[in-house]
């Protein structure tokens, strides 16, 4: 019997090696579930709300740390050759975090204040949006935490989401605690925390010392703040001139997210502890 080399299996391998080696990782750094991972981040407008959102919401699809699109809340999409009308296929038996199954309903009324209109088919479990002009690229725009997927007549600040992570602590734009949902759709590829608390610190010299003391096992540090530097952290560039500064007790993927600071928002889905 004889054996081939898959060659692109054998690339993505090195390719994976080098980016763990280059991160300071050690290759054999698989995710693993467990562990609260606490995230120092500063003052800034909706930066805060938005890495929350990430965490207890879902979106309709999803763009990964390498920008290629992914199923989440829908699983399905095709549009007409005007790319006007879309049809959008739900994945099937979604919670919400207080039990309530996620409905179609729900999603097309979520979908009420965006610039499209919406069409239900529950016995489909289905969308239609038809939009006023072509648009190729609506999948991607999905992607974005906004519009929020809310329970129809709930508020966003219910915090009742789909997402891996549910409230246990909130105190707005100052301190979150989220616990794991368990189970969930995304069991086996990520939500590897069984916690995740965000702490927001205004002082860039405070974020250091709370990380100096391990208080805290991440800090964001925007381009302009000096970053602190130890043999003990690894230094994660991210987006919109933005740095995280990670205990290497924290797993990081070998690839994060540049469209938006923290991994996409998606740090608390994404990383773990070792």
């Amino acid at each position: 019997m004889t054996s081939r080399i898959d060659r692109r299996a054998l690339l993505k391998s090195s390719a994976a090696t080098a980016l763990l080696s280059a991160s300071g990782l050690s290759v054999d750094a698989a995710p693993r579930y467990g562990g609260r991972l606490r995230l120092a981040i500063p003052h800034a407008d909706k930066h805060f709300e938005s890495v929350v959102l990430g965490a207890v919401y879902h979106s309709l699809t999803n763009i990964d740390a390498n920008g290629l699109l992914r199923d989440e809340l829908a699983t399905e999409w095709r549009c007409d050759r005007r790319a006007r009308n879309w049809k959008l296929k739900l994945r099937d038996n979604i919670k919400f975090h207080n039990g309530e199954k996620l409905t179609v309903q729900d999603v097309a009324n979520s979908l009420i204040n965006t610039n499209f209109d919406v069409e239900s088919h529950p016995s489909q479990n289905s969308l239609f949006i038809h939009l006023n002009k072509p648009d190729p690229h609506l999948p991607y725009r999905l992607a974005d935490i906004a519009p929020i997927i809310t329970k129809t007549g709930e508020k966003i600040n219910a915090m009742n989401g789909t997402g891996l992570y549910r409230v246990k602590r909130l105190h707005p734009e100052r301190h979150f605690i989220g616990d794991r949902v368990k189970p969930h759709q995304k069991e086996t590829t990520s939500g590897w925390l069984s916690e995740i608390e965000i702490i927001v610190i205004s002082d860039s010299k405070v974020r250091h010392e709370a990380l100096r003391d391990n208080f805290v096992d991440a800090a964001e540090f925007h381009q302009a703040e000096s970053l602190p530097i130890s043999s003990d952290w690894s230094l994660i560039t991210g987006a919109q001139n933005t740095h995280i500064v990670v205990n290497k007790r924290v797993g990081i993927p070998p690839q994060t997210g540049q469209r938006k600071p923290l991994d996409d928002n998606r740090i608390a889905e994404r990383w773990w502890m070792t």
